[in-house]
């Protein structure tokens, strides 16, 4: 367990700058304190980010197991996430576990596959004829341009978005078509 003490003493201070000095060596000092408790926040917040918390009941006692977060789980397809959640079967403890890892491995694949689609750079999807290799990754160095990236990114909302999109348009483009034809 943490005690709040010691929870409150690690969390950054909210400390603005400015304010009268008497000598210059004290305005100094309080310039360097700023840029560190500047600099400890934003290693807080980096930090916190992909720190994540699981409960875990063993043997009576429930404990917190805190972890930090792989960034490949970044990539997961939201459309994945809802499969494992509904079809995980929820019967027996053995079970449970057994299909929750079974469909954590098929996911594994996918996600992995989303990664490297994330990664693709334009300048490689372009043929080698109009951009050699050493000059796509000079490219891709100087300006990184990830086609499918936005569409990955943030668990793939606007990937799922567009699959709504696509069904929604379908629909309007039935409808039009069935009353063109009446």
């Amino acid at each position: 367990d943490i005690s709040p003490g010691f929870k409150e003493e690690c969390n950054p201070k909210e400390r603005s700058a400015g304010g009268f000095f008497l000598n210059e060596d004290d305005a100094s000092v309080a310039q360097k304190e700023l840029l560190w408790e500047s600099k400890y926040a934003s290693a807080y917040e980096f930090f916190k980010g992909p720190t994540r918390q699981i409960e875990v009941f063993l043997d009576g006692n429930l404990f917190a197991v805190t972890f930090r977060q792989p960034t490949l789980c970044n990539y997961i397809l939201g459309a994945d996430k809802d499969l494992v959640i509904q079809q995980v079967n929820l019967e027996n403890p053995e079970e449970k576990g057994k299909t929750f890892v079974e469909l954590c491995l098929a996911t594994y694949e996918r996600t992995l596959h989303t990664q490297m689609l994330s990664h693709l750079s334009l300048w490689k999807l372009l043929p080698q004829r109009l951009v050699p290799e050493d000059l796509a990754e000079r490219l891709d160095a100087r300006v990184s341009v990830r086609p499918f990236n936005f569409f990955l990114k943030d668990r793939s909302r606007y990937f799922d978005l567009v699959g709504q999109i696509t069904l929604v348009l379908s629909f309007v483009l039935s409808a039009a078509v069935v009353s063109a034809i009446e």
